[in-house]
């Protein structure tokens, strides 16, 4: 399976997975999400709660209730300063990139 979607973005890619795993399981409860994905449907949820809603009521995504999504939050540390959860996603979002490229620099920029 993983072989046909090669070819989509990552983004894509999860949320295919997501809708293959969803419909193994009968109903809504039970479903498994990778972490990946309960951070996508977080960014969809807070930048438009109507959409999300309307999305998830028609079946249209596999996408978590509000309760699911309000645990992941509560679990998520609410004090000054940066989260080992940022590094950990700019890690993931990172680790395919050239040195050059993660360190903000390229080969046109030098000022030589």
């Amino acid at each position: 399976m993983r072989k046909e979607i090669s070819d989509l973005p990552e983004a894509q890619q999860e949320a295919v997975l997501n809708c293959f795993k969803a419909s193994k399981i009968c109903g809504t409860r039970g479903r498994r999400y990778s972490l990946k994905w309960i951070y996508q449907c977080q960014l969809m949820r807070i930048k438009s709660p109507a959409l999300y809603d309307h999305i998830r009521r028609h079946n249209i995504l596999p996408l978590p209730c509000r309760e699911t999504l309000d645990k992941y939050m509560k679990n998520l540390k609410s004090e000054y300063g940066f989260q080992d959860a940022l590094f950990e996603v700019f890690k993931m979002k990172t680790q395919d990139w050239d040195e050059k490229l993660r360190h903000g620099t390229t080969d046109h920029d030098r000022r030589c």
